[in-house]
């Protein structure tokens, strides 16, 4: 059986967290000693060089991610008998197109 009081009890707040302790006071001082330590440690210099490659390899990925997309519906678009595999002589006319090359 549950039993409802009239008044609930009062939360448990531990010690250093009170406002104006001592323990506070030291508490709050250790925690930004300790988020500045980390933010110096795991601070990375960007040089203009190292964005301009981060940018590139991003540009690279994506459209790296696009011609894998893509890449069903072009080798579809050259499957001239429609069996949905690509025989030798598909496969040589779409690498023909695609790099203006003969094989």
């Amino acid at each position: 059986m549950i039993q409802i009081s009239a008044s609930p009890p009062p939360p448990h707040v531990p010690a250093c967290r009170l406002p104006g302790s001592a323990i506070a006071g030291s508490t709050i001082a250790a925690c930004r000693r300790l988020r500045q330590r980390r933010a110096v440690r795991f601070h990375v210099a960007l040089s203009p060089q190292r964005v301009a490659r981060l940018h590139c390899l991003r540009a690279q990925m994506r459209l790296t991610y696009q011609w894998i997309t893509a890449l069903p519906f072009v080798l579809l678009a050259f499957d001239e008998d429609g069996n949905s595999k690509m025989s030798a002589a598909e496969l040589r006319g779409c690498v023909t197109t695609a790099l203006g090359e003969r094989l």
